[in-house]
């Protein structure tokens, strides 16, 4: 099952002025909550990271319907749409170090999660008093680098995929061994974690232009609308 916009389009550098909100804004914002419901997904309730960061009170009962099929398609778009996730994340992480102009830039940081400790690092020195966007920054690099330890058991670990033919039957899941590692990955969890993945991007793009920014009071206004990540307000 495909997935929102493949082409992966979206605004370049110059990026936005902070501490405006005008209604392309609060479009924006809504297109990131809608992304929520263009994926399709799996799970992961045995990933090791993830027991911490996937639990009840982030599940969207509204979104995820625990009597739905789910076919063998649908689990092996939700492979490609984990890659094409992080391809976008990778992109936006190049961009804003690039954009940070700091030594050690996109150019030199090899690897997915070199660049997010980079880039981390950097928001959170730049941040200083700043409290919502010194959480944010925590949260979002959580998310990910657990996150990223899913995409890796997929991409070298994938054994099994299963389907969930009738609705009273088992949650469709996907098998990944690696290691002395071996996990049940469902399709209910993966569509949560697919859902804020698709809202990261913005989520990085926002932090590194308020960390641009010289006053304090636009670059807190700037976040305001992330406060309930990983949650869409």
């Amino acid at each position: 099952m495909a997935f929102g916009n493949h082409q992966g389009q979206r605004p370049r550098v110059p990026r936005k002025q902070a501490g405006h909100t005008s209604a392309s804004d609060q479009a924006k914002s809504n297109q990131k909550c809608l992304a929520m419901q263009e994926l399709s997904t799996q799970d992961i309730r045995g990933l090791l990271p993830l027991v911490r960061i996937v639990n009840e009170s982030e599940i969207d009962h509204e979104m995820v319907d625990d009597n739905t099929t789910v076919s063998f398609e649908q689990m092996k778009g939700a492979v490609g749409s984990l890659i094409f996730l992080w391809s976008q994340i990778e992109r936006e992480l190049a961009e804003s170090l690039d954009a940070l102009q700091i030594e050690g830039s996109s150019k030199s940081a090899h690897g997915i999660a070199r660049r997010l400790d980079l880039w981390s690092n950097q928001i959170k020195s730049r941040s200083g008093q700043r409290k919502l966007a010194s959480r944010l920054t925590d949260v979002l690099a959580a998310h990910l680098r657990d996150s990223l330890s899913v995409r890796n058991l997929i991409c070298h670990g994938l054994t099994g995929i299963s389907a969930k033919i009738h609705s009273e039957g088992k949650d469709a899941r996907l098998t990944v061994e690696l290691g002395d590692i071996r996990r049940s990955l469902t399709w209910t969890e993966l569509q949560i974690m697919f859902g804020w993945m698709s809202r990261a991007r913005w989520l990085i793009r926002d932090l590194t232009t308020a960390s641009l920014e010289p006053d304090n009071r636009h670059a807190e206004n700037l976040l305001r609308e992330w406060e309930e990540f990983p949650h869409c307000q």
